[in-house]
């Protein structure tokens, strides 16, 4: 394991060599985020948020301008939970690599700049991960749990090239990531417990129109590979998703007023393994979007079709209005729904220590994970300079629920979680707020709070009922900031996997012009943190890193 990230930490030095010898004048903002927290594995968000947008439903102006790729699949398993930090803006090149105790690490590189007229490239590569002793978690008493030499290291890469022709650009995008983890031991012996590996890859290529047009397009077509490389009982299958997809985004301007928009999305996914079926799915959208005065009206359609699945035809509505009121202040409120495109990158969000030996096959629709209604009311203002809030409820609806709960009786030893699926419904409450002072600080707020229904307590025993984020971003001393980060989430059943209580901080200093140094603390509380059942966070833990920019 050192020499994987000796490597990694080698490459990244040779790109960021070779970067620099690109010479431009011109200021390129990188629009990812520099310096993630760590993206432990622990702490990857399984508890699912309450949004009011369902893939591949079109966004509110049509999903012409907000598909464009931005650099990312969205593919990692090792997204926060809470990240809110936004460090400063590089200009062409983003390099840190930092490490600490129980293993963690963290290296990267972002860069970002014109080639030549009318041509950009975006780049990055990513590598963190950790390593560390644990206990796992059984449900029986007077067993011994055996100690578990955790460990998780992914690296993730991105490249974007763009040609801005006159009225239109053309983008390749390419995608490359590795995990390497191992589940924690098996009490029985007899399962692969010490290793596994997934490989994801991906290519897109697309045209989108001139934004100053009254002609909207945005058309491209992709295809992305993941691979599991061990899978228990079925050592030796190849377990692979192979998907293809085709999108025309499409919106027209009538008048200064109004557009219309259509959508169609075409997706077909094949899988090496007999028991997952290969599934293809087609949504069509029409819309119609009316914007005059202080009133914002949407008003479209889904039609989704899909093959081998029950879900074969599903219609949702797709309808939001928006009053804006005393200036600073707006009503707004939504009946929609649409399919939530399910795929092994989306498993792997749910659980990246899944597998398909319990995953239930048998009973899992991929085509079915469709909201059937989704449906929102809320204000939002400003009153005063700097204070944000939006007050928001809902309910919602899910066909084909994708959740988490224990093993069987028999399984109670076991290092993978069964996955289910089964249709759901969720009346949430929500708060946001949030208040800046100048460029000094920044504090955010949000909570939740949920009631879920359709499905017994013993499929929800995962699920969310509760959830508090606190954020603060600040500026100790010119050149010297600090990051606080806290998060809690409240199950409904405690027994299973517990309560999250996740505090992390970070303090960066820039010394030199273009050098800076960092440092990290996560689970500063050392809190038994269970994301997942039977699989324990990393305590207390301190990174310390280096930075450059240019």
């Amino acid at each position: 394991m050192n020499r994987y990230i000796l490597f990694s930490f080698m490459f990244l030095v040779a790109v960021g060599s070779m970067a620099q010898e690109v010479k431009n004048e011109r200021t390129i903002v990188v629009e990812k985020e520099y310096n993630p927290d760590i993206n432990d594995a622990d702490k990857i968000n399984v508890l699912p948020g309450i949004e009011k947008k369902s893939a591949p439903k079109t966004d509110v102006e049509y999903s012409v301008a907000p598909n464009v790729y931005d650099g990312s699949f969205a593919f990692s398993p090792m997204e926060l939970v809470y990240n809110k930090q936004r460090p400063d803006k590089a200009k062409q090149l983003y390099m840190y690599a930092g490490y600490g105790n129980n293993g963690h690490a963290d290296a990267g590189l972002y860069y970002n700049s014109p080639l030549f007229r009318n041509n950009e490239l975006k780049f990055n590569v990513v590598f963190e991960g950790v390593n560390d002793k644990r206990e796992p978690f059984n449900l029986k008493e007077g067993v011994e749990s055996k100690d578990w030499n955790a460990r998780y290291y992914g690296t993730e890469s991105n490249l974007n090239y763009t040609h801005h022709f006159d009225i239109m650009d053309l983008y390749v995008d390419g995608q490359f990531g590795l995990d390497n983890f191992n589940y924690h031991p098996a009490l029985d012996g007899k399962s692969i417990d010490d290793r596994q590996r997934h490989t994801k890859a991906g290519a897109r290529i697309g045209i989108k129109s001139d934004n100053d047009e009254s002609f909207l397009y945005n058309i491209f077509v992709d295809y992305t590979f993941f691979d599991k490389a061990y899978n228990n009982e079925y050592s030796g299958v190849k377990n692979n998703e192979n998907a293809i997809r085709l999108n025309a985004l499409l919106g027209y301007e009538l008048n200064d007023n109004s557009k219309i928009g259509f959508d169609f999305i075409a997706r077909n996914y094949n899988y090496s393994m007999s028991g997952v079926n290969d599934f293809t799915t087609i949504n069509l959208h029409p819309s119609y979007r009316l914007r005059k005065n202080n009133i914002s009206l949407l008003v479209g359609l889904n039609f989704d079709i899909a093959v081998n699945s029950d879900a074969k035809v599903c219609f949702s509505p797709d309808v939001t209005f928006d009053y804006t009121f005393a200036r600073n202040y707006n009503v707004y409120a939504s009946v929609s729904g649409g399919r939530t495109e399910m795929d092994y990158r989306f498993l792997e969000r749910v659980n990246p220590y899944w597998n398909p030996n319990f995953m239930e096959s048998s009973v899992i629709d991929f085509g079915k994970n469709y909201k059937a209604l989704e449906t929102g009311l809320g204000l939002k203002g400003s009153p005063v300079e700097g204070f944000m809030f939006d007050i928001n409820a809902g309910y919602d609806i899910n066909m084909g629920d994708i959740m988490l709960m224990p093993a069987a009786d028999d399984m109670l030893f076991s290092q993978y979680s069964s996955m289910i699926q089964h249709k759901t419904s969720v009346v949430y409450g929500a708060l946001d707020m949030s208040y800046s002072f100048k460029n000094r600080f920044k504090i955010d707020f949000d909570g939740k709070f949920m009631k879920w229904g359709m499905a017994d307590d013993l499929y929800l025993v995962m699920k969310p009922k509760a959830e508090l984020g606190i954020g603060l971003d600040a500026m100790i001393i010119k050149d010297m900031y600090l990051n606080l980060s806290y998060r809690h989430i409240a199950r409904k059943d405690k027994h299973v996997a517990g309560n999250i209580n996740d505090l992390s901080a970070k303090l960066s200093y820039r010394f030199l012009k273009g050098l800076g140094a960092y440092i990290k603390a996560y689970n500063i509380v050392s809190a038994d943190n269970r994301y997942y059942y039977a699989y324990p966070s990393s305590g207390a833990s301190v990174l310390i890193g280096l930075d450059y920019c240019f």
